[in-house]
């Protein structure tokens, strides 16, 4: 489970394919997508669910959760005022993710968290961008945002914090870093779970955080794709199976157009099923095409001076 915000979803997509491309989460998780009212992007291969900033005079806030279309998954509705999206998603087990944006300008109290985790399902994952401060997660400081996640933390025993204490943003005027890039679970599940940041800033100021679920008990319910092989294959004897077998299809049985249209499109795919290797391959998604030796030499130097 991949968790970022990038500080608006169109401007950073180049990024957040490189992730996915990188990691094949089975969730990504992102704050301040900044999409306009209705509006959401999509991602190949990923299920889309968001919660768009309201009432916002120009595009800001707003989360997204991206699950990998081979995993089934729904939502959850949370009945809240905060800017939250939460899913319920069939891993190993049943999971739920939630994901929450807390700007600064957002006026919250302990019990607006607590509100939240009372609504979700276990086991969960809750994650967000909290703009809170604490030692507790790694900040220099306390301030009062950070004494109502404390106080939430501590008020319930059925959740635990997975931040290590490493840093999850950088203030680009000060270069300063703190960790206001928060995540949590239920206790069932913390033993389960690696916690960690990726140390590059993917043209963000917060650093993307990934999570690695280790059930070693449970059966994994991803379900592999299917796809015909098509090389080497023999195209001469597919294309003399479909002329014998349009010749025998009952063509003049109906004049309905959409009952023609599946026999030809049941021809199409018996032919092939019949001619054609099926097989099961993982869906990882292909290489971004630009990238190259270059712009991973340009993000290791980047690195280097970070």
């Amino acid at each position: 489970i991949l968790q970022w915000n990038p500080n608006g979803f169109y401007s950073k997509l180049d990024e957040i394919n490189l992730l996915l491309n990188k990691y094949c989460p089975i969730s990504i998780c992102l704050q301040e997508t900044n999409f306009i009212n209705d509006k959401v992007c999509s991602l190949k291969h990923y299920t889309t669910y968001y919660k768009n900033k309201t009432n916002a005079g120009r595009a800001s806030g707003g989360v997204a959760i991206y699950v990998n279309s081979n995993y089934q998954s729904e939502e959850i509705i949370i009945n809240t005022n905060l800017e939250v999206v939460a899913v319920n998603v069939l891993i190993k087990n049943s999971v739920t993710i939630c994901n929450l944006y807390l700007p600064n300008s957002q006026n919250f109290e302990q019990s607006d968290t607590q509100n939240i985790n009372n609504q979700l399902p276990s086991p969960y994952i809750l994650l967000g961008d909290f703009n809170s401060h604490s030692p507790l997660w790694g900040c220099s400081t306390l301030d009062s945002r950070g004494s109502k996640i404390e106080q939430t933390l501590y008020s319930n025993n059925d959740l635990n914090i997975l931040n290590s204490g490493q840093a999850t943003r950088v203030n680009a005027s000060t270069g300063h870093f703190s960790a206001v890039d928060l995540s949590f679970s239920s206790p069932t599940i913390t033993p389960y779970i690696d916690w960690d940041v990726i140390p590059e800033l993917s043209n963000s100021d917060h650093f993307p955080i990934i999570m690695t679920l280790n059930h070693t008990n449970s059966h994994n319910h991803y379900t592999r794709k299917q796809k015909w092989k098509l090389k080497n294959v023999d195209w001469n004897l597919y294309q003399t199976e479909i002329d014998k077998n349009i010749d025998s299809t009952p063509w003049t049985y109906t004049n309905n157009v959409e009952d023609k249209i599946k026999l030809f499109t049941d021809l199409i795919i018996n032919t092939a099923s019949d001619v054609f290797e099926l097989i099961s391959y993982s869906g990882k998604r292909p290489p971004v095409p630009w990238w190259n030796k270059t712009i991973k030499q340009a993000i290791r130097t980047k690195k280097d001076c970070l």
